[in-house]
């Protein structure tokens, strides 16, 4: 008797997985994701401006669900910073963009391949590089078969809004 309920709760709860779970049939995705590129325009910014950014990716899916939405992922867990595994479900997330360096706080987080983001007034002028990476729904951090971050990058051309026009 006893396996007998042992065997029916593990059945149930194979089936409230199924149901909670993102269905394996929606994923047609056989590659890890990639971020092909980032496009800005303008590709010169005042500081203190706004840039236009473009990201094309493969192998991804933007989404503006919580991870609690989408079902994935442990609730109690803290996965800030880890690394996603890209043999689950389908890679679905945002990105994070940054300028010049990934230890600083992102300029956003865009949830769609298409995002506006603001150059903070204080950044000198030249050039600096505009850097998105992917992240999961709770914010981990997607890396290749190799171990390397799933980023791509552009170079923009900031102008002191001092000079500009002179």
């Amino acid at each position: 008797m006893l396996n007998r309920n042992l065997t029916l709760f593990a059945a149930a709860l194979l089936s409230f997985g199924a149901l909670t779970a993102c269905p394996a049939e929606v994923c047609e995705y056989t590659e890890a994701p990639s971020f092909d590129e980032i496009s800005a325009a303008p590709a010169t910014v005042e500081a203190g401006g706004d840039i236009d950014l473009t990201f094309l990716v493969s192998n991804f899916d933007f989404s503006m669900e919580s991870e609690d939405e989408h079902a994935h992922g442990d609730d109690d867990d803290d996965d800030h910073g880890d690394a996603v595994d890209l043999d689950g479900p389908c890679p679905i997330g945002h990105v994070h963009v940054y300028l010049d360096d990934l230890m600083t706080e992102p300029l956003g987080q865009p949830t769609t391949p298409t995002a506006t983001v603001t150059i903070p007034a204080d950044t000198p002028a030249g050039e600096h590089t505009l850097i998105g990476r992917l992240h999961g729904l709770d914010h981990t951090i997607f890396v290749t078969d190799d171990g390397e971050e799933v980023t791509a990058q552009t170079t923009i051309t900031v102008e002191d809004p001092a000079t500009v026009g002179r």
